[in-house]
Parts: structure tokens; C-alpha cells; sequence
């Protein structure tokens, strides 16, 4: 490649961290001030601690490494929809509606409701991705990033971004890579957040499709690599078989 050259891939994940930024910070002070609530503090802990397995501290470096992976956390997962949003409409584009945040929603839990209403069409139109759009739109863990009103438009400003980009030239990893890209190997072991490369998912995929006509379970899909490659193996295989074929 020329010097300079960035793959699309590397420069929607360059533009989503850079509008990422603000969004995480805004919401990160507001969870600092909730959480001297009673209440709020208690709700948030059960959340980190049983939904997501961390580890509570009570010292204040502690506290503030627990505020700040719950921000981040919180915030690349609804980044994560968005993208997902936006791919499925190469698909559903005549079903769904593209992700716009109007002028006159300045508030987050406005803009909760409001991205919630796109979500539920999606998964109302596709008659699936429960697991990536969420059931509990309430749940503490979908609020967070929008406990911030001032951060309402920097994610119309992401969701700008997004828009930018032509999801047809993206690989098919690129919601791995958002993690991958944001979250350090350290993190995403706090995260409970795994990926793996895909030349090492094709090397893996070699010993266990060998015809084509296997049936392939991923128990633990996270981000679909290794499916998505099992699908790519077995068509590579079995060219003959229709696109159905594939997917039993």
C-alpha cells in the first residue's frame, strides 16, 4: 500500500475513537456525581458485580477505575448497536430507518428513548439480534451513556460518522475491531472481552471443516468471526451449494 494509506477499516475505527472521546468523559463525571446516592451507588455495584463479573472496590482509586470501565464499557456497547444499526441497512434499508438524532433532543434520556425506537424497529424488521440490540432497555448498563446531557451532541456527531462511511467496504470484523481498536489486551480481559484474528480462526476452522457439509455451533459467538469464516470455509469447499445449504 502507498505511504500514508489508511485500509477504511482503520479509519472508521480512527473516527469513532476520536468522537468517542467526549461522550465517555461526560458520562464518566456524571456517574462520579451519582454515585455518592445511596441508591444509586447500590444499583450500580449489583450491575458491575453480577452482570459483569468485576471486582467492587471501595478505595478511591479503586472507585474511579470502577466509574471509568463502566463508562467505557457502557458506551462502546451502544457504539457496537449503532454500527450494527448501520450495517443492517445494506440489508433492510427499504424496512428500517437510518439512525438521525433531530435537532430538538438535547437531553440523554431523550436520546435513550429515541435510539431505543430505531433498535426495537430493527429488531422488529430483522425478527432477530436480541443479543446485540438488548431486551432491558432500562437496565442501568444501557442508562449510562446517556446520563449526560451535554453528551447528546457529540454522539449525533458520531452517529454522523458512521454515516460517512460505506459499510460495503468494511470487512466484516469491524465490530470486533471497535474492541480490539479501543480496549487494551488488559481491559478486555477485565471485560471479559475476547477476539481472535481471523487467520487464526481460518487455521482453526481447517481442522474442523474438512467436506463442507459439516454442522457448525458456536456457543460462546461473541462478534460472529469464527462463524462468519465457517460459512466463508464451508462455501470455499462446496461452491455448489446454495446459500440455505450453507447456513444448515
Amino acid at each position: 500500500a502507498p505511504i500514508g494509506y489508511k485500509a477504511p477499516d482503520e479509519k472508521f475505527t480512527e473516527a469513532l475513537e476520536a468522537s468517542l472521546h467526549l461522550p465517555i468523559k461526560l458520562n464518566l463525571e456524571q456517574l462520579c456525581e451519582l454515585y455518592q446516592e445511596p441508591r444509586f451507588k447500590s444499583e450500580l455495584d449489583r450491575w458491575m458485580r453480577e452482570e459483569q463479573g468485576w471486582t467492587i472496590y471501595s478505595d478511591p482509586e479503586g472507585i474511579q477505575d470502577n466509574l471509568e470501565r463502566a463508562s467505557k464499557f457502557a458506551c462502546y456497547a451502544l457504539v457496537n448497536k449503532l454500527v450494527f444499526h448501520e450495517a443492517l441497512l445494506k440489508r433492510y434499508r427499504a424496512k428500517m430507518n437510518r439512525l438521525a438524532i433531530p435537532d430538538h433532543i438535547d437531553a440523554g434520556e431523550k436520546l435513550r428513548l429515541h435510539l431505543e425506537g430505531y433498535f426495537a424497529e430493527a429488531k422488529n424488521t430483522t425478527g432477530d439480534y436480541e443479543t446485540v440490540f438488548g431486551e432491558e432497555h432500562r437496565s442501568i448498563g444501557n442508562r449510562i451513556p446517556f446520563y449526560s446531557d451535554n453528551a447528546v451532541p457529540h454522539w449525533r456527531t458520531l452517529i454522523n460518522e458512521i454515516h460517512k462511511f460505506d459499510f460495503s467496504k468494511l470487512d466484516y470484523e469491524i465490530i470486533g475491531n471497535i474492541f480490539e481498536r479501543f480496549i487494551s489486551p488488559e481491559e478486555r480481559s477485565k471485560f471479559g472481552q475476547f477476539y481472535t484474528r481471523v487467520e487464526v480462526v481460518d487455521f482453526i476452522n481447517s481442522f474442523c471443516i474438512r467436506t463442507g457439509k459439516e454442522k457448525i455451533m458456536d456457543p460462546a459467538c461473541g462478534g460472529g468471526t469464527f462463524l462468519v469464516r465457517a460459512y466463508a470455509r464451508k462455501k470455499e469447499l462446496d461452491p455448489s451449494r446454495s446459500h440455505g445449504e450453507l447456513l444448515r
